[in-house]
């Protein structure tokens, strides 16, 4: 053994993590996050009273892998792109525990590999006009946040935003294998994520990067070819005592040879049986029409995750590229899994990569989620009510993406519909409108949008609205629906209504395929 290893996740914290260490949490969901060192932390402190004062950043939360830094003493701030499933953190945030700043998940990539060339922080055109413009709230979801992070710079009569250094000083990853020099294999990992940014970063800073492997194996027995972290940029290594839970592939797979890409499914596998027709499935339907063979496809979190499904059903899911910010290119969504988990991908490259592609306009089509609109376009899916959810990759999705079709319910809460002979029927309306005159926060900025050129669609089960210069312009309802009563009456604000007004297509209301394959050639 040398001196990198430990035998315990608690022994590499209590030697290394200190009072004040602002630690990167590398990783999304479940790939490439260190929870057991995370749990060792709490355990240390529960115990000790120390480490105290930490700083949280993190590009996508962990699932379950934050919770348990919400003791008052232990976690002083929180920079996150997103903060999933951790309701606990959640609450300690929203009662202005910790100070918490919520960044886009690209920023945060990016910054990290901006640290690790010695760079002073980040600019970006990215933010402009929404949330995180310090003109708005400056990326701060809680009274505790008084620490500007992000400032407005004009350089060559072009404005932008420039993001403030992160500055880690202990990185968290996980691994699949590191060898007596340190070397790290992510070989059976989902995703690379941020993990060799995240290392370097923190290493730029003079901090300590500790990783948790699954295996612990002798020098030289990996290939140079397998090693995605090297032993430089390592100064600890830790072995799972719980792989089943430590090192999972996602919550309801431990490992699978097709979601490391390593086989691929084959097509039995991937076909499932075609969703009910229900309003998901129909904003899933309207909003994959909007899709053209050969495009490069972002899709996002929770109803588009519907279209995917669609164009898988309509055989037309290999006829186009899906890209994910995680940094899958290709393939299609996993069957039974959650989000950005795809099989049959044809390359996967590390989320800064996948990101510096986005920034650059490489999405053609983005369909994603769509709670809030105002009268004007803007959109809110970040925050709702007191607990923080996160903007994930959003704001860097939107910013430069040709087309964004928003998908989402045109109410919320109560919502019950069905179709019948073809025609949509509201058993019960939502008692939420979604559609509110003004936003007390903004994840996409219309009139920013409109000036780059983008198209935009607001696509519900009841009615498809496209964004102008003078606003929303109603341009489609539903078969079944009444204008003034389920669309205009559901509404805080009154819409343009497009002179050439009509139904949706008829297709999407049939219990039967759509025919998308010949609709498009």
């Amino acid at each position: 053994m040398n001196n990198k290893y430990f035998a315990t996740a608690r022994e590499a914290v209590a030697a290394i993590v200190k009072d004040g260490d602002v630690i990167a949490l590398a990783g999304s969901s479940n790939s490439c996050t260190a929870k057991e060192l995370s749990y060792a932390v709490e355990e240390v402190f529960l115990e000790t009273g120390h480490p105290r004062d930490l700083t949280l950043v993190t590009t996508s939360a962990p699932l379950e892998g934050m919770d348990m830094y919400a003791h008052e003493g232990l976690t002083s701030r929180v920079i996150a792109g997103h903060y999933a499933n951790n309701d606990k953190l959640k609450e300690f945030i929203a009662d202005n525990k910790c100070a918490s700043w919520n960044l886009p998940q690209g920023i945060v990539n990016l910054l990290y590999r901006s640290e690790g060339a010695g760079d002073n922080g980040l600019l970006s055109k990215i933010g402009l006009g929404t949330f995180v413009d310090p003109r708005q709230q400056g990326a701060k979801t809680n009274g505790a946040a008084q620490e500007e992070l992000v400032e407005v710079q004009e350089f060559r009569g072009e404005e932008y935003l420039w993001y403030k250094p992160l500055h880690p000083t202990v990185a968290f990853i996980r691994g699949t294998a590191a060898d007596e020099k340190g070397n790290v294999s992510l070989s059976d990992e989902m995703y690379w994520i941020d993990a060799i940014s995240v290392a370097k970063a923190t290493k730029a800073n003079g901090g300590k990067v500790i990783v948790q492997v699954r295996d612990y194996v002798q020098a030289n027995s990996m290939t140079a070819h397998e090693i995605q972290i090297p032993g430089i940029l390592v100064d600890a290594i830790v072995t799972t005592k719980d792989p089943e839970q430590f090192h999972r592939l996602t919550p309801g797979t431990l490992f699978s040879e097709y979601l490391i890409g390593k086989k691929k499914m084959p097509e039995t596998l991937i076909q499932s049986k075609p969703r009910r027709l229900d309003e998901r499935k129909i904003i899933g339907r309207r909003a994959a029409m909007e899709v053209e063979p050969g495009m490069v496809v972002n899709i996002g979190f929770g109803m588009p995750e519907v279209a995917s499904s669609v164009l898988t059903e309509e055989g037309i899911a290999e006829e186009v590229t899906l890209a994910v910010e995680h940094g899958l290119i290709g393939g299609v969504a996993a069957p039974g899994e959650r989000f950005a988990v795809h099989v049959n991908y044809d390359a996967m490259v590390d989320a800064p990569s996948q990101f510096d592609f986005f920034h650059v306009g490489g999405l053609d089509i983005s369909l994603l989620g769509n709670a809030q609109t105002d009268r004007t376009g803007n959109v809110n899916v970040h925050k709702f009510g007191r607990l923080p959810t996160g903007i994930g990759g959003f704001i860097d999705i939107v910013t430069t993406t040709k087309k964004i079709v928003f998908c989402g319910t045109f109410t919320a809460k109560g919502l019950r519909e069905h179709v019948e002979d073809g025609k949509l029927v509201i058993d019960t309306e939502g008692s939420i409108h979604k559609f509110i005159a003004d936003l007390a926060e903004i994840s996409f900025n219309a009139a920013y949008s409109l000036k780059n050129g983008c198209k935009v669609l607001y696509v519900t089960e009841r009615a498809v609205f496209e964004l102008t210069e003078q606003g929303l312009v109603l341009t489609e309802y539903a078969p079944g629906i009444d204008l003034e009563k389920d669309i205009l009456g559901q509404m805080d604000f009154k819409p343009l209504i497009s002179p050439a007004l009509k139904e949706m297509d008829s297709r999407i209301f049939a219990d039967r395929p759509m025919g998308l394959r010949t609709h498009a050639e």
